[in-house]
């Protein structure tokens, strides 16, 4: 399994109010992720990372590697005709890497009989860059272009006094 285990000098974050600006950046033609409108208005996007979950607690990080480059020579293969962004479009392979992702989450879950830990994506502040690079884990950046997808999901246990519906209700286990 694909899994690092972290603790709070591994987690980086900057304010919530910034990282919200991270989403509403442009995405290729668009205004802003796709996503945005819908879910600006969630926990993640209002409240912070260490006042959510419990520092002091292991954390962990469960990824998957895709390889996009294979994948676009293939689709490419497949349709001579398209362009690179659309032999890329992660409408042909995102949903499956985070499949596997969260089957791995949870599966590691149930076997570390991680009580109430929630997997964690984006949001509540969190750098994940910063993060994964503060864990020995290195990220290529969107605007080097993508050979090499690592699809994240954090696995963090919420602190004793928030109730999972209240802050973290759209996040899945």
């Amino acid at each position: 399994m694909f899994i690092l285990r972290l603790n709070r000098n591994h987690i980086k974050t900057v304010s919530v109010k910034r990282s919200n600006l991270w989403c509403a950046l442009p995405y290729y033609e668009k205004k802003f992720c796709k996503n945005y409108p819908r879910c600006k208005f969630s926990s993640a996007h209002k409240y912070q990372f260490e006042n959510v979950f419990d520092l002091d607690e292991p954390m962990y990080l469960v990824f998957k590697n895709f390889d996009l480059k294979n994948h676009a020579m293939k689709m490419k293969k497949a349709h001579p005709n398209w362009t690179e962004r659309q032999c890329k479009n992660l409408l042909y392979w995102q949903r499956t890497i985070d499949n596997i992702v969260h089957k791995r989450a949870k599966r590691f879950i149930k076997i570390k009989n991680l009580n109430r830990y929630m997997t964690v994506g984006e949001g509540f502040g969190l750098n994940i860059y910063a993060t994964c690079r503060n864990a020995g884990l290195k990220l290529e950046h969107i605007r080097r272009g993508l050979n090499t997808v690592r699809k994240l999901a954090l696995l963090a246990k919420p602190k004793s006094c928030i109730k999972k519906r209240t802050y973290v209700k759209h996040l899945k286990t």
